[in-house]
């Protein structure tokens, strides 16, 4: 009402998002609501690196792109195993032997709440758009804003 017309719809899809998130939440008290909740925000977040690259890759040649990707590809590939297959065998003995958890169930509650934290602190880090280097990689492909024009003295 304020600016005269409806919200465009890349504000109005968020926001709607964000409540249908928190209905499902309130409506499943089952864990399996968080689950989905996280995903989807992961989902949603991913347009900034996603953006930062597609900046990127327009200053680098082809070739050097690929190459990247495919190392990056991997890296990806292997961290998730480990923290698939070795961090929970590392993770499950201790709690179970000291708090008497089966093998691979205080797992999933240490890496939520180490992803959640982690998460906090990478957001309010990073992706600060009043530091300059930031600034330039998510905005690199907006044109900088041209000088308004003169406006013309009133004829007298």
């Amino acid at each position: 009402r304020r600016v005269g017309h409806a919200p465009p719809l890349h504000v109005l899809v968020p926001w709607l998002a964000l409540h249908v998130w928190y209905a499902y939440m309130a409506l499943d008290p089952h864990p399996r609501a968080l689950f989905w909740v996280q995903l989807g925000h992961a989902l949603q977040y991913l347009i900034f690196p996603v953006r930062v690259e597609a900046n990127r890759a327009l200053d680098e040649t082809r070739g050097h792109r690929v190459v990247r990707s495919l190392v990056f590809l991997a890296l990806l590939v292997l961290a998730g195993l480990f923290f698939t297959y070795g961090l929970t065998a590392v993770l499950s003995w201790p709690a179970a032997a000291t708090w008497g958890y089966r093998s691979g169930e205080a797992v999933p509650v240490v890496a939520f709440a180490f992803l959640n934290v982690h998460h906090y602190f990478v957001d309010s880090c990073i992706w600060k758009l009043s530091n300059p280097t930031v600034r330039k990689q998510l905005m690199a492909h907006v044109a900088p804003p041209t000088a308004p024009a003169a406006q013309a003295a009133p004829a007298a």
